[in-house]
């Protein structure tokens, strides 16, 4: 029979029957050395799957049903259309999924309609398809989330203004007319959009209401709270926001221990349903579970995660407090682990393993492999050993400890720029492509290369991490030279 690659998708239950073939996966990447580590994390992680805010999955699910439709047979076709509008239907079988629907189309009615009235646009079919798609950046705009805008988000708020002035017929060559601009002011100034920001307001609190009132969410708090963790209720507020956030998101990991079992590191593993799950972000969090440790001596909690080290007071009002933060490992430590789970999750993607409608997506901790990753798969087996074994150190006193917390500083500032001004890797592909180097492109050479003038003050930036990182990577080689 033909298949479409979602038969086996369990959308409540992604991890239904495949936990043995996770753990398979695990132990064959870490060694049969740590299967009992391994198999006692697994089996002690509590696994969350809550549906979100978010239409993402339903994109992928019919973008993929239409490619397939393209080039399949007229028999083929048949069966393929009734199983995507079956799945369709399937994505749509959630209270949450059903609120965030709701919420939308009320969006698309009331800016719409704004819109149409106060730039005077025709209201054309045409023009009402385009103008729906420029709701969700001028919802975010108008309801006071710009302050978190980055470049791409204010160049899609830009871009939306523009789009808006062609509508009205206010483009004078290349730019917005006078009254084109007075009419932009009426749509975003904040004492003329009192009442549509109000609207969108009431909305969005419908929409919060119905979310978290959901029996999902409930049992998930539920289930949290029966397991006793030290530290847990922090997780009800993560919860809330995971299952409110509209954008594309991995999940949450959570290690501790219970005052009635100490010494047994329990877990809790957050992500999203199978409607909008990404499989390898999945095992990016389940890889965080494995490789996390917890241990209560008296009133001191210690904790593992990867390269992290944490030692925390528990006091008598149940509050802990950190003596030792792991804050300056957070990003190297992310960094890895999802270049680990990549690994792993390769391992799952050739035996057909599929959780959820996303496969595949790269995390924003993936922004600096172009200049990491030579250097994590040189020290891999060392990389392991901290992350699955007892000793965190294990790489950092393999490489020398200053050249490690040099090399975390540095993954921290980096990620950082990446995040706010790389987010798709355009700068990347811009030095590629300015570079002329072809497939002899290598980006530690053309960092040094200074017959290019690039005449862009973020790729010089960029370029400088580069630099900054090969210097360590020469200390780390020297200190290993020198060791051995």
């Amino acid at each position: 029979m033909y298949k479409h690659g979602y038969e086996e998708i369990n959308f409540n239950n992604p991890l239904m029957g495949k936990i043995g073939i996770v753990k398979d996966c695990l132990i064959d990447f870490y060694g049969e050395k740590y299967k009992d580590r391994i198999n006692s994390r697994i089996d002690n992680t509590l696994f969350v799957f809550l549906d979100r805010a978010s239409d993402e999955g339903l994109e992928v699910l019919q973008g993929h049903f239409g490619e397939l439709l393209e080039n399949s047979s007229i028999a083929e076709q048949e069966y393929l259309t009734s199983e995507k509008e079956r799945i369709s239907k399937e994505y749509y079988n959630s209270s949450i999924k059903i609120a965030q629907k709701e919420y939308v189309e009320g969006c698309e009615k009331v800016a719409s309609d704004f819109l149409v009235d106060k730039m005077g646009i025709e209201p054309t079919e045409k023009n009402l398809e385009a103008i729906k798609n420029l709701v969700p950046t001028y919802v975010e705009y108008i309801t006071g989330k710009q302050s978190s805008f980055n470049d791409v988000k204010w160049s899609n708020f830009k871009f939306m203004l523009t789009m808006l002035a062609n509508l009205t017929g206010e483009i004078d060559g290349n730019k917005i007319t006078v009254s084109g601009k007075e009419k932009i002011n009426s749509i975003s100034d904040d004492k003329l959009t009192i009442d549509i920001k109000k609207k969108l307001i009431e909305l969005d609190d419908i929409r919060r209401n119905a979310i978290l009132s959901d029996e999902s969410f409930d049992k998930a708090i539920k289930d949290i709270e029966n397991l006793n963790l030290i530290g847990g209720e922090n997780l009800y507020d993560f919860i809330a926001d995971f299952a409110l956030n509209t954008e594309s998101v991995g999940g949450g990991q959570f290690s501790s221990v219970s005052l009635d079992e100490p010494n047994k590191t329990k877990g809790v593993c957050i992500n999203s349903s199978a409607r909008d799950l990404i499989d390898s972000q999945l095992i990016h969090e389940i890889n965080h579970a494995v490789s996390s440790s917890c241990k209560l001596s008296g009133n001191f909690l210690n904790s593992k995660s990867g390269f992290c080290f944490k030692k925390s007071i528990h006091l008598s009002n149940g509050k802990m407090v950190d003596l030792v933060p792991w804050s300056r490992y957070i990003a190297i430590n992310e960094v890895t682990n999802e270049f680990l789970a990549q690994k792993i999750h390769g391992k799952l993607e050739e035996r057909g393993v599929k959780f959820g409608v996303l496969g595949r997506e790269k995390a924003n901790y993936s922004l600096v492999f172009p200049v990491l990753e030579n250097f994590l798969e040189e020290h891999l087996e060392d990389i392991k050993e901290s992350f699955i074994g007892d000793d965190h150190m294990r790489l950092a006193n393999s490489i020398g400890e200053e050249n490690f917390n040099a090399l975390a500083d540095l993954a921290t500032s980096m990620l950082d720029f990446c995040e706010k001004f790389d987010n798709n890797q355009r700068l990347l592909e811009k030095i590629k492509a300015e570079s002329g180097k072809g497939e002899n492109f290598d980006i530690f050479d053309v960092a040094y290369d200074g017959n290019i003038n690039w005449n862009n003050e973020n790729i010089e930036k960029y370029l400088q991490f580069v630099r900054d990182v090969d210097d360590i990577l020469f200390e780390i080689d020297e200190y290993v030279d020198y060791e051995r």
